[in-house]
């Protein structure tokens, strides 16, 4: 799809045959008095990479196992299974 900027607007020229934007064709009228303009242009948004993820998952891994690491080794009271010894 072709976009002209002509003082300070987009304006859309028809979409070729063959191309995604055929559809459209449809929908405007490119060959009209006023011209299609875009007024409000659509950006792609920012998705969060997949590597980022690992940092606070190692961090939340870290604080557990820290939290956890007194606890090893000890009984529970009413705690059977854990006990060595007759």
């Amino acid at each position: 799809m072709l976009v002209v900027v002509e003082r300070g607007t987009s304006m859309l020229e028809e979409p070729l045959p063959g191309s995604p934007f055929e559809g459209l064709s449809l929908t405007f009228d490119f060959y009209a008095e006023e011209p299609v303009v875009a007024s409000t242009p659509w950006l792609p948004k920012r998705r969060v990479e997949k590597e980022e993820c690992y940092v606070p998952a190692a961090m939340l891994f870290a604080l557990v196992w820290w939290r956890q690491r007194r606890r090893t080794g000890r009984a529970m009271p009413g705690d059977r299974c854990l006990r060595s010894g007759p």
